[in-house]
């Protein structure tokens, strides 16, 4: 994510519009980005998910922001099929918007998987894309990290120093590295409970094979565990992060890379 200059919000119902459309506006105001507004109608003939992915290539939009589908009255947040297949294959992020105000200052945090390379090109879309609206909206950043090697501790050492080098990549200024010992699955919905984050920032879906950088089953946890909202990246392209690297290296700060 190295720009915000169109944002497609959608709502598939009346009371829905409200949420997406104050969400959406109040993304696009430090970026001076467009927003287009979409109310789209049950279609029997195709799927939601395609009917977005078509509008996110017509405007080539930066973002998607919406409600999220099927809530169950024992879950606070559960998805259809219909947005898991959105999330999987929309080539930019998608921001799945609650009802719930965000704080002020912004409250952004980022789940990573650093614990072997193939989730880095997905960690680094993590990051970039929730380093970028955290900085242009003056917000805090949290890096949320569950390391599950308890007793190899030269492991653990390196996966910290890899996370690290990470986060150099897209630094911000804003951001606060956390590294938990355990399961994802054990540790993280607890923590995101108490601390009740305005953002949330998971993988989607990595280039290599469908991998994420958390289970499935661990992401419907996290999602139920919060009533934030959800942004879903999926893996940066090369071309867009090392544009990101060169923008940000030629200007001395990340700020550079924001111009839109």
């Amino acid at each position: 994510m190295q720009k915000l200059t169109t944002i497609l919000a959608v709502s598939t119902s009346a009371d829905e519009a409200a949420t997406v459309r104050a969400r959406a506006n109040l993304l696009a105001a430090p970026f001076r980005a467009t927003v287009i507004f979409l109310l789209l109608e049950p279609d029997a003939d195709r799927p939601l998910h395609e009917r977005i992915l078509d509008h996110v290539a017509r405007t080539r939009a930066d973002l998607v922001v919406k409600a999220p589908a099927g809530p169950h009255a024992l879950r606070r947040f559960a998805l259809t099929d219909s947005d898991w297949r959105l999330a999987r294959a929309c080539p930019v992020p998608l921001l799945l918007a609650r009802t719930r105000n965000w704080e002020n200052p912004v409250r952004f945090a980022a789940a990573v998987n650093v614990a072997d390379d193939e989730h880095a090109g997905l960690a680094r879309g993590i990051l970039q894309a929730a380093g970028f609206l955290a900085l242009r909206l003056h917000g805090n950043l949290d890096i949320l990290y569950t390391e599950t090697e308890t007793q190899d501790e030269p492991l653990r050492m390196a996966r910290a120093v890899r996370l690290s080098k990470l986060v150099r990549e897209f630094h911000v200024g804003c951001e606060r590295i956390q590294m938990f010992a355990g399961e994802p699955e054990a540790r993280l919905p607890p923590l995101l409970a108490a601390r009740n984050y305005d953002v949330l920032v998971l993988g989607g879906r990595s280039r290599r094979r469908g991998l994420t950088p958390l289970a499935p089953g661990v992401i419907r946890r996290v999602m139920e565990a919060t009533d934030s909202d959800i942004l879903l990246v999926n893996e940066t392209e090369p071309a867009a992060e090392a544009a990101w690297v060169t923008a940000r290296a030629a200007n001395g700060s990340a700020t550079a890379s924001l111009s839109s």
